[in-house]
């Protein structure tokens, strides 16, 4: 991993995390909800062994980047492209994994030509749907819950037990993903995939609270999926179980234009086993 940062216009600075070739073809890539740039080293690999040169930027309160009130996933875009501009790339795919999802979506929708594809891995789908709703796993029903019932004081008390977790008790985080996850995941869930969760709490829960606010409903997302012009495709593991596929599916309807793929036996880690393939689907040519 390459530890980089950027100031961008207002003053904030941006954590990246960047994964395979610094040479290579540039491309973004979005962490979950809770989560930070730093999980995503499962992607070194195999960005390496097809030159790619992948960018992923902490969200404003998590990992690496300073806070920022983020109202919605079209704000977000604001600081994709200033990180963009500060880095000198002019046209770029991006993608999201998990709660990502919806922010790459946005890049998509809100930046014109300057984004050239986009893929979810793993992605979710707007949380107010109610066979997405029905689909969350305990964690995720709860926060939302709490949200919709205004006890921000519960939802702030449940993610800073989780952050405690993953940072002073990491085997005891495993031990609780474990039992949440499918069997490809199991083996993901090492030190270094729960220390790049944690990194998303460090700052305490706002950062992962706004983007749950966001994440809640459609409206919270800022933009229409089916208006985004550009080669999207959604990509999603069939035994993923902290986002299940009815969310693919869900996402998969509310863009038409849009190419799914479901990978058998693929859990929510798991599917990044198939990178190199999403780096193929995005046109991103393979480095000679």
């Amino acid at each position: 991993m390459r530890d980089m940062s950027v100031q961008l216009p207002d003053g904030r600075s941006v954590g990246i995390s960047g994964y395979g070739d610094p040479t290579g073809a540039p491309m973004f890539l979005f962490h979950g909800t809770p989560g930070s740039s730093q999980y995503l080293g499962l992607v070194d690999e195999p960005s390496r062994a097809h030159g790619v040169n992948v960018l992923a930027p902490d969200r404003p309160g998590m990992g690496r980047s300073d806070p920022h009130p983020l109202p919605s996933a079209a704000a977000y875009v604001e600081d994709v492209a200033a990180t963009a501009d500060s880095l000198g790339l002019s046209r770029f795919p991006v993608a999201g994994h998990s709660g990502g999802g919806p922010f790459a979506l946005a890049c998509g929708a809100l930046l014109g030509d300057r984004v050239t594809s986009v893929a979810t891995i793993a992605g979710g789908a707007p949380l107010d749907t109610p066979a997405v709703r029905d689909s969350l796993p305990p964690d995720d029903a709860r926060a939302l819950r709490l949200l919709e019932e205004g006890k921000e004081r519960s939802i702030r008390r449940q993610l800073r037990v989780l952050g405690f977790l993953q940072r002073y008790l990491p085997w005891l985080a495993q031990a609780v993903f474990r039992r949440q996850v499918g069997p490809s995941d199991v083996p993901l869930l090492d030190r270094t995939t729960i220390k790049g969760f944690a990194a998303g709490l460090a700052q305490g829960p706002d950062g992962a609270i706004a983007d749950y606010r966001i994440l809640a409903t459609k409206r919270g997302w800022g933009f229409e999926p089916a208006d985004i012009a550009v080669p999207v495709h959604i990509w999603q593991g069939e035994e993923d179980r902290m986002v299940l596929p009815i969310q693919a599916h869900t996402l998969s309807e509310m863009m038409p234009q849009a190419e799914l793929h479901l990978i058998p036996g693929a859990g929510h880690l798991a599917i990044f086993a198939h990178f190199g393939e999403i780096v193929d689907a995005l046109g991103i040519p393979n480095k000679p």
